[in-house]
């Protein structure tokens, strides 16, 4: 039973890239808004990059037709049946699988004004990503591309880069999450978007130290090695710095970059240093998830001395 659960679900993954399928949900209707001012009440039920199909009332009401609209005619439109709370998640609790149908059906949509497909996209990538199959790993990533690169909001573009480096990082693709990261460290940037990059340059960096101490044990004494330890050094400590200053009192950031140089000053062996992170750590967010785990990383290198 299980195995036919999980080729279930791929067959839906494999058809939101090859096939647009129906949507249909018992919801309010949507709304077309046409460039000419006019404006058509219906049921959205899929779209490709040219055209979008609907579903029209006829009288009797019991009664509809599916019809055709060039997308090029569209001013915005107004999809009634996913619209986010006030958490920026779609109101109803869904399945992976009906989030990939959606997304199948609309994705052509969110060049469009008016609509919060990106959210559908975004939550489905997490879905994805959060699973306990690796095979949705690189549809997941491919999602959060496609909402960067065609999104009419740029809000949403910012949301997706922010998801696609922590996905990145959740999945242990150091060397992708780097990259992603590196296009938003420059100054032309939102701050926002400059801490987060910054932050996962520093996670980043702890991984490239971890794998420098495993090949190096003896870099303090192999003068050609200590030249590419410093650069790591210094890299993450600068983005953890940067991040930790200029992240406000927002824990995600702020917090989490204290949490993550307290780790990297542990991983080089400076304890002292480690503990003075950790106590501001816990000077600005008492109540943050951060110091338990912190805490119990400390005791772990106090007692193995």
């Amino acid at each position: 039973m299980k195995r036919n659960k999980r080729w279930n679900l791929i067959s839906v993954l494999v058809a939101l890239f090859i096939v647009s399928t129906a949507y249909s949900m018992t919801s309010p209707a949507d709304s077309l808004h046409f460039k000419s001012g006019k404006t058509c009440e219906c049921r959205v039920l899929r779209a490709n990059h040219s055209t979008i199909f609907v579903e029209l009332q006829t009288s009797p009401a019991s009664h509809s037709i599916e019809s055709a609209f060039a997308m090029d005619d569209l001013q915005d439109i107004t999809l009634a049946g996913i619209h986010p709370d006030a958490s920026g998640k779609p109101e109803r609790t869904l399945s992976i699988e009906t989030l990939a149908e959606i997304w199948g059906a609309m994705h052509p949509l969110i060049r469009l004004t008016g609509n919060n497909l990106a959210l559908v996209g975004m939550n489905l990538s997490e879905m994805m990503v959060t699973s306990d199959d690796p095979a949705l790993a690189a549809p997941a990533l491919s999602i959060l591309e496609f909402i960067k690169t065609n999104s009419c909001d740029h809000s949403y573009k910012v949301q997706a880069a922010d998801a696609e480096m922590s996905s990145l990082e959740r999945l242990n693709l150091f060397p992708q999450a780097k990259a992603a990261a590196e296009r938003f460290v420059g100054s032309g940037n939102l701050i926002s978007l400059r801490l987060r990059a910054n932050l996962t340059i520093g996670i980043c960096g702890y991984e490239e130290m971890r794998l420098f101490l495993d090949d190096n044990p003896r870099w303090q004494q192999d003068p050609r090695v200590q030249k590419e330890r410093q650069a790591i050094y210094e890299r993450a400590l600068d983005s953890f710095s940067f991040t930790s200053l200029f992240g406000g009192e927002t824990e995600q950031l702020s917090g989490r970059a204290l949490y993550q140089e307290a780790r990297f000053r542990l991983l080089c062996g400076e304890h002292t240093e480690a503990d003075r992170v950790y106590k501001q750590l816990s000077t600005r967010y008492p109540s943050s998830k951060y110091i338990e785990q912190l805490k119990n990383e400390l005791s772990i290198i106090i007692h193995a001395r």
